[in-house]
């Protein structure tokens, strides 16, 4: 495309137009244009399509700027002064990251002993103190670990010994074993003892049969595990 024309307003000149454009014109061409309608140098220029700053790079093309679009053109620092700036702003953060180490270096004098100097990176503590106190609470951790674990010993030693006590009120409370102790039935010499410690008629003879508490399961594993040696 060719015979462009564009609107520039802005900041750093009065409203003017450029016209017979290329589509190929570049940013920075624009902006030697511009140097005809305003004072400002080509590298103080900064040149906006629909709010964003645009590239001198950039062709008319790339930004699919119509004819009769609007470029805004204001001052802006030149890149020489831009680097210059961060330059600075560089050595004001090093000489800020210099003067914090040389405070973590040499820091107060310890709050704990009085005598050598304090750091803060050992949360104001000399080196000495920061030792001392590091295994004093690695100490007091191993007390606590101990501590818990022997809690949890002692409430799984409880629970074990409450459940035996249970098993044996339970079993306690057959009196009479000439009946069934699932279904009351008089079974007289004729009934079924089985592991859980209960005398049960032939219907309930059987561990489905009745509420059994005896670990049937494990107690076969255990047989086949020594018939399983015993064979080996």
């Amino acid at each position: 495309r060719s015979g462009l024309t564009l609107k520039v307003k802005g900041s750093a000149a009065k409203p003017f137009a450029l016209e017979g454009l290329d589509a190929v014109c570049t940013v920075a061409d624009i902006k030697v244009l511009c140097l005809a309608y305003t004072s400002v140098p080509v590298e103080h220029q900064r040149m906006l399509y629909k709010g964003k700053v645009v590239q001198d790079a950039q062709t008319l093309e790339e930004l699919k700027i119509p004819s009769g679009g609007t470029l805004f053109l204001v001052k802006g620092a030149s890149a020489a002064s831009e680097a210059a700036r961060e330059a600075e702003r560089r050595r004001q953060q090093l000489e800020q990251e210099e003067e914090e180490f040389a405070l973590g270096q040499q820091g107060p004098v310890c709050f704990e002993c009085g005598v050598n100097p304090g750091r803060l990176q050992t949360n104001g503590l000399c080196s000495i103190c920061w030792r001392e106190q590091v295994v004093k609470e690695n100490k007091e951790m191993k007390r606590k670990r101990e501590e818990a674990k022997r809690r949890e010993e002692e409430a799984c030693r409880a629970a074990e010994e409450q459940r035996q006590h249970e098993e044996m009120v339970l079993l306690r409370q057959q009196q009479d074993t000439s009946r069934c102790y699932q279904c009351n039935k008089k079974i007289g010499l004729t009934g079924f003892q089985c592991q859980c410690g209960y005398f049960f008629c032939a219907t309930h003879r059987h561990a489905e049969e009745h509420d059994c508490t005896f670990d049937h399961r494990s107690r076969g594993r255990d047989i086949l595990a020594q018939q399983a040696g015993t064979a080996r």
